[in-house]
């Protein structure tokens, strides 16, 4: 097996392995969704997007070692983009911030769809019951009906007391 042959089933190695996976990874986040009562919830997917993104670097990565691409051409090229990617995301900073938090509330949040809650915040107190969880935001329902979106970085940093 002479060396172009060998770097193809490689290649065909990690596309069948990256696609594994990433069913592995949709599976088991849709089960501790189920388990923790968010199945009913679209946060799951938004979740699962997110580490198909990922496992999508990582491929992409794996594919350049295989086929020997010059790596300081890459980290030039990469480098530029995050450049441009950083300078963009400076001045919304709170995206990542709600991102990261939407992650962290995901798999750790203590309370559920449905549960009573209230936002113990000094400047702006609320209560309702949980609608959704989202990647950016907390979706609440008010005693009148109004829905309310409470950023996921905002959930974190405030306590929150379940009602009933």
């Amino acid at each position: 097996m002479n060396d172009f042959e060998f770097k193809i089933l490689e290649t065909a190695i990690l596309i069948v392995g990256t696609f594994l996976i990433s069913l592995i990874l949709r599976k088991v986040i849709n089960r501790f969704a189920r388990l923790s009562f968010l199945y009913k919830s679209r946060r799951n997917r938004v979740i699962v997007k997110l580490f198909n993104i990922f496992l999508f670097v990582f491929f992409l990565i794996t594919l350049t070692v295989i086929w020997g691409i010059d790596h300081r051409e890459i980290l030039v090229f990469a480098s530029s983009i995050f450049a441009i990617i950083g300078i963009a995301l400076f001045a919304q900073w709170s995206i990542l911030s709600n991102i990261t938090a939407g992650v962290i509330v995901f798999f750790s949040f203590p309370y559920r769809i449905g549960d009573k809650v209230k936002i113990l915040s000094k400047d702006f107190p609320i209560e309702g019951e949980i609608e959704d969880i989202a990647l950016f935001y907390l979706y609440l329902k008010d005693s009148q009906g109004n829905m309310t979106t409470i950023p996921n970085n905002i959930v974190l940093q405030n306590g929150i007391t379940k009602i009933g």
